[in-house]
Parts: C-alpha cells; sequence; structure tokens
C-alpha cells in the first residue's frame, strides 16, 4: 500500500508539475506577446497610417508612368481614346457636345448617345489646366488611380476594417489588370466610372451598416453619375445593388431600414441614369441594329480558348489570381453555409462569379470588368481574416510577406508595363502616318478605311464613314457598313470608283492583314457573300516538274528512272490572292510594284488606274491611296 501511494502521489506531483509548465509557457508566450504589442503599438498611430497610406498612393500614382511604350510614341494605348478625343476636340470646336457627330458615318453624321460626363469632364480640366485636350487625357489615368486607392481603401475598411482597407488599396496599387487602365497613354470612360462606383459601394455599404439615409442617397446619386460616365454601370453596378437586395428578400432578412436603404439608392441612380439613357432606348433599342459582323471584330465579345485566357490572368496577375482562385471556392462555402451572412463577403463572391461566368462564356471586355476587382476582394477578405485571428507573431509574418508580395508585384507590374504594354497603332503601324495629316492629308479630308482604323483618323481630324461606337446605332447603318467594305471587295475598279464617287470620298486606306481569313471572313459576312476566306486569297503550293528518282533494289542508292520520268514537286508556299481574289479591288491595292508587296511566283494583279498611291508603311502592310478624279 506504501507503494501505491507513493506512486499515486509521484503521479500526482507528475501532473502538477506538467500543468505548471504549461502555465508557465501559456504565461511567457503571453507576456512575449504583450511585450512585442507595446513594443510595435507605435503602428496603430494614425499619423503611421497615414504615413502607410501615402506610401501606397504615391506607390501607386509612379506606377502607372512605367508606360514608356506609350509616353515614347505619345500615343494612346488604343483606339477607344482616340474616338473620345475626336468627341471632346468638337466640344472644344463649339464650345458644345452637338448632337451629331458630323465628323464619323458622313454625310449624314450620328446622333451622339455616349453619355456625356467624361468629355466634359476632360474639356473643363483642359479649360482649367491651360494644357491641349490629348494632354489632359494622356496623362488622367494616374489621377484616376489615386482616387481609385481613396476609393478601395474606404470600401475595405468600411467591409473588413482598416487592415483590410490598406490591403484593397495596396492591391489596387500593383495589381496589373487594374494598372493597365489608369497607366499614362490609357483614358477611356470605364476606368474613371469604375472608380466613381467603388465609392458609391463604399456609401452604400455605409449607409446600409449604419442605417443612414443620406449615405443611401449620396450613393444614388454617385452610381447616377458613374452611369452617365459609362453606360455598362446601368448594367453592372447598379445590378449590384439590386441583387444585393433580392438575396435579403429571399433571405426574409430584409428589415424596414434595409427596405429603405436599397430602394433609395437604386431609385435616386436610375432616376439619374434614365434622364440620359431612356430616350436614347426608346430611339435605338439596345443592341438590335448593330451590324454582327461589327461586334466580332472588337474585343466586346472576342473569346479566346479557356486555358489561354486562364494562361494569360495568371502571368498578368500573377500570385493574386492564384490565391484568389483557390481560396475562392472556400469562400464560397464558408459565407453561404457556414457563417450564413453575406453582406461582407458579398462583392467578393460576386465579382468573382461573374468574372470565372465570363472566362466560360463571354468575350474579354465582360472578363477585364470583373475579374480584376474580384480577384482584389477575395484576397483581401482572406488576410483580414487571417489578421483578424492571428496573434502578434503571426501578424508580424502575414504583414512581411504581404509587403514582399507586394514589392514584388509592384516591380512585376512595371517591368511588363514598360515592356509588355505597347500601344495599339504602334503595333498595327498607323503611328507612322501622323507626320502626313494636316500636310499631304489635309484635316477634314474623308477616308473610306476599315472600322478598326476610324477611331485614329477621327481622333487626328479626318473624316470617316463609320467608326468602332457600337451602342444604339441607327438602322441605316448596315447599309453604310456594307457600302464600305464593297469598296474592298469590288470585282472591278470602276465599280469601286462608282461607290467612292458617291461617297465623296478624298482617300482609301487599306491594309494587307484584310486578305487574312479573320478579317476577310468578316468582310464577307457584311456583304452577306456566302464563301470562305480561303476561295479569295491563300497560301497555295509552288510546284516544280523534276526527273523522278527511284531507289536502286541492288545498291540502295537513289537513281534516275529508267526510262526516265518525271513529277511535280512541292518546292514553296506563297500567300496568294487565288484567280477570284485576283479580281478583287482589295488585292490591287495590297499587291503592286510601289506597295512592295510582290508576288515571286503568281502573277501580279493589276495595279489600280485611278487612286494613286501616297504613303505605305515600312513593312508594307498598310497603304493610303488618293482618289484621282477625272
Amino acid at each position: 500500500m506504501k507503494v501505491k501511494t507513493s506512486r499515486r502521489k509521484k503521479g500526482k506531483a507528475a501532473k502538477g508539475s506538467e500543468a505548471s509548465y504549461s502555465t508557465k509557457a501559456e504565461r511567457r508566450l503571453l507576456e512575449e506577446e504583450s511585450q512585442l504589442k507595446k513594443e510595435l503599438s507605435f503602428f496603430g498611430r494614425p499619423c503611421v497610417k497615414v504615413i502607410i497610406f501615402a506610401a501606397i498612393l504615391l506607390s501607386a500614382f509612379a506606377i502607372r508612368f512605367s508606360s514608356t511604350q506609350a509616353i515614347e510614341s505619345r500615343s494612346f494605348m488604343s483606339d477607344d481614346e482616340y474616338w473620345h478625343l475626336h468627341i471632346v476636340n468638337q466640344i472644344q470646336a463649339y464650345g458644345y457636345r452637338p448632337n451629331i457627330d458630323s465628323q464619323s458615318w458622313i454625310p449624314v453624321g450620328r446622333e451622339m448617345v455616349h453619355p456625356p460626363v467624361y468629355h466634359y469632364l476632360i474639356y473643363l480640366l483642359s479649360n482649367l489646366s491651360g494644357r491641349s485636350v490629348f494632354d489632359v487625357m494622356f496623362y488622367i489615368g494616374p489621377f484616376v488611380a489615386a482616387l481609385g486607392i481613396v476609393a478601395w481603401f474606404l470600401l475595405c475598411r468600411e467591409l473588413y476594417g482598416t487592415f483590410g482597407g490598406l490591403i484593397g488599396a495596396s492591391v489596387y496599387a500593383v495589381l496589373p489588370i487594374t494598372v493597365a487602365p489608369t497607366a499614362v497613354g490609357a483614358a477611356r470612360p470605364q476606368a474613371l466610372a469604375e472608380v466613381v462606383c467603388a465609392l458609391g459601394m463604399w456609401l452604400f455599404f455605409y449607409a446600409y451598416l449604419r442605417r443612414s439615409k443620406v449615405a443611401a442617397f449620396s450613393s444614388g446619386v454617385v452610381f447616377g453619375f458613374a452611369s452617365l460616365t459609362w453606360e455598362s454601370t446601368l448594367y453592372l453596378y447598379i445590378p449590384l445593388i439590386l441583387l444585393f437586395y433580392l438575396f435579403h428578400l429571399v433571405s426574409r432578412k430584409a428589415t424596414r431600414q434595409d427596405h429603405l436603404v436599397c430602394l433609395l439608392t437604386l431609385s435616386i441612380s436610375l432616376g439619374i441614369a434614365l434622364t440620359w439613357y431612356l430616350p436614347v432606348f426608346m430611339r435605338y433599342g439596345l443592341w438590335g441594329n448593330t451590324p454582327s459582323f461589327m461586334l466580332e471584330a472588337t474585343a466586346t465579345f472576342w473569346k479566346p480558348e479557356l486555358w489561354f485566357t486562364i494562361y494569360c490572368q495568371l502571368i498578368a496577375n500573377h500570385v493574386f489570381y492564384a490565391v484568389a482562385f483557390v481560396t475562392f471556392p472556400f469562400l464560397l462555402i464558408y459565407t453561404l453555409f457556414l457563417k450564413r451572412e453575406l453582406s461582407q463577403d458579398y462583392l467578393a463572391l460576386v465579382f468573382m462569379s461573374l468574372g470565372l461566368i465570363g472566362l466560360l462564356f463571354f468575350g474579354q471586355r465582360i472578363i477585364g470588368a470583373t475579374i480584376g476587382f474580384g480577384i482584389l476582394l477575395v484576397f483581401v477578405s482572406l488576410f483580414a481574416k487571417a489578421w483578424k485571428v492571428g496573434f502578434i507573431r503571426s501578424r508580424i509574418i502575414l504583414a512581411s510577406l504581404l509587403c514582399v508580395l507586394l514589392i514584388g508585384s509592384g516591380a512585376y507590374t512595371v517591368y511588363m508595363a514598360s515592356y509588355g504594354a505597347v500601344p495599339y497603332f504602334k503595333i498595327t503601324g498607323l503611328l507612322d502616318l501622323e507626320p502626313l495629316i494636316g500636310r499631304e492629308i489635309p484635316l477634314n479630308s474623308s477616308v473610306v478605311c476599315w472600322v478598326g482604323d476610324s477611331a485614329f483618323l477621327l481622333g487626328h481630324g479626318l473624316r470617316t464613314y463609320w467608326d468602332g461606337y457600337l451602342e444604339h446605332m441607327p438602322p441605316w447603318t448596315r447599309d453604310r457598313a456594307n457600302e464600305i467594305v464593297s469598296v474592298y471587295l469590288a470585282k472591278t475598279e470602276a465599280e469601286s470608283l462608282q461607290i467612292l464617287g458617291r461617297l465623296n470620298a478624298s482617300f482609301v486606306l487599306a491594309r494587307r492583314s484584310l486578305t487574312y481569313p479573320d478579317q476577310l471572313q468578316l468582310m464577307l459576312k457584311a456583304c452577306n457573300i456566302n464563301a470562305k476566306p480561303e476561295d479569295y486569297f491563300n497560301f497555295t503550293a509552288v510546284k516544280e516538274t523534276r526527273p523522278k528518282f527511284i531507289k536502286d533494289p541492288v545498291t540502295g542508292e537513289w537513281v534516275f528512272s529508267n526510262p526516265l520520268l518525271f513529277e511535280e514537286v512541292v518546292v514553296d508556299y506563297e500567300f496568294t490572292p487565288t484567280d477570284r481574289g485576283r479580281e478583287l479591288t482589295l488585292a490591287k491595292f495590297v499587291w503592286n510594284n510601289e506597295t512592295g508587296n510582290v508576288l515571286k511566283y503568281f502573277p501580279m494583279p493589276q495595279p489600280p488606274e485611278h487612286l494613286k498611291l501616297i504613303w505605305k508603311s515600312g513593312d508594307g502592310e498598310i497603304m493610303l491611296y488618293k482618289l484621282i478624279y477625272d
């Protein structure tokens, strides 16, 4: 019994000792945590947060100046900017935006149906700064990004706390998909509207969480302003508020204050938006009059292969995209089935869902407008949740990892913007035409061109017979599109000259790439020609008749056949017009001795007689002809 008792006492002593060691270890850990918290308490001071925010703001501003190719060439990044430039130039000329755009779709012109806020904003900034409209548009991107830093900080802080706000602002500052639309040389209304919508979302969730009628009213005004800047606000951001409201109605969690906030925001925003869009919809509808081949010719509905798109997104947005892609399913399950509260992660889930759905079913324009913000919000949600439950040591590791990731991402974005972001018209070669405009090509000259080149010409003060703004086209634009394409696909020069004379055109711009299958297919569709591009232009085999070799069964060597036989051998391939294609005026524009595009093995088309070549690009891709009227 004594032995058993002593063993029992030793066991109790051992357990007590383990408990005391455990208590000491926990106490020591808590003391270290408390000491670290005191040492790092200065990071929680408002002045430190302001310094961090200022560093993020300056970094974002500086990164947007890394688009060196656009700065060196003084060229906008895409065709959209040139189209908007020609609209603002008309405001500068007349003092107001005319109802009819007399520069495009000449001689009739086309009613200006694009919302007006962006154009008047650029005009106002140009007058206040004393800089040209081009300069204001060219350098407005970094300033829009600075506003975006503020907007995303406020929105993410409202949803995830101060740390989440700083992460949101940081990711917006360095993420390639958010840098590209706000870099120097990029000046589309979409970038400004998306920033304004982020402010609207902040005001909406501020109103929702605090039951503020003033904030809800302000949110509606901001969304209304954004919709008068970019039309897709009406189809994307305002419906997000409606969907949020419907979720609460279905889940039966909506209170009287929820009804008031949501309905007030929706009614004010829609009321402002419809003052512009309702008359437009009543006259032109939504998309009904836009020729389908014009939609296919733009990036709006261009949908590359799924894996290629995912690969491009992964290359462009690297770790952020990978983290968001992996985290999204778990966040979705946690929010809908475990937490059962949608308010905090609603935007993250919806933007990421729309972006991923866009990868499967929609074009690049839809993907670009959604997935970037989905990546940002999912990333912020993950790190904010980890920060909230972590100890001081864990937070230090988390903050260090985040700093390394953001600095590396910023450097990567600068590299990609410097070397990979090349202006569209620099790639296509049309930028080399600039020195001729105003000299060999007088201002206000009328030019027949492919739809993709019209914005560049309009932005440089020339007139065209159509443009690339696809929304709300009048019904007669179908016939005009057919007429323009017929200039290139006419079977005789006389037929082309008849159309050009009826249009009173001065110049014709042609491209060698219009003979390639993807572009030619669209042109054939525009003229309702039931044929394949290969019927007109194709890689044709070049054959030669040569003596036939056979293998000697005895020696195993290759020798001439006996008796001597001959066979045709393919020695080369050449991209050339077929017999049908050689008749087209397009072939005469492209292949002649003056353009330098000479066929090596096949007969050359007859050069045009009443059109004089006045300029061609160095690689022979683009050529500009001047009409010679007898």
